[in-house]
């Protein structure tokens, strides 16, 4: 028989999947053509693509959050004294403290760095180089990707050894 424990779990594990998967195959596979972009049609055609990613992984990182919050009060109780006496109940706070810290990470410093390019007034013709500013804002949303990134990574990690039990 299913638990309610083990329904909670997967709807977690697969939001976590798409986020970190999506994160991921961002940040190696599209960054970096990105970070070769020149001229101004690729990087307004770099644009239309990557748009949507913003929201998705929005999206995939609050459902994360939230069912990781039901998976943990319903596995461990809402005392935080009790959860943090366990090994892998302060495997499981941290990592909640690192999805909290992505999640502001993305919005006040990725999303901005984001939402200026694409706000960026840009040459008409395509074939014009990329201006400086524009060049500078793209090496930004790249590099706060990747930090956002490692962070989630860091809390797969930390998730798979509080799953198992080791440390």
């Amino acid at each position: 028989m299913v638990t309610t424990l083990q329904v909670i779990a997967a709807f977690h594990v697969f939001f976590g999947v798409l986020w970190v998967g999506a994160s991921l195959y961002i940040d190696v596979a599209w960054y970096r053509p990105w970070k070769n972009t020149r001229l101004v049609g690729e990087l307004k055609l770099w644009q239309r693509i990557l748009h949507p990613t913003g929201p998705f992984l929005g999206i995939t990182s609050l459902l994360v959050l939230i069912t990781g919050l039901i998976y943990m009060f319903t596995k461990y109780g809402t005392d935080f004294g009790v959860i943090w006496a366990g090994q892998s109940g302060r495997l499981v706070i941290i990592s909640l403290i690192l999805v909290v810290a992505a999640i502001i990470f993305a919005v006040t410093v990725t999303n901005r760095l984001s939402l200026r390019l694409i706000r960026m007034d840009l040459p008409e013709d395509p074939g014009t180089p990329i201006p400086s500013e524009a060049k500078g804002l793209m090496d930004g949303v790249s590099r706060a990707s990747a930090v956002g990134t490692a962070i989630i990574v860091i809390v797969l990690i930390l998730m798979v050894l509080a799953a198992t039990g080791g440390v």
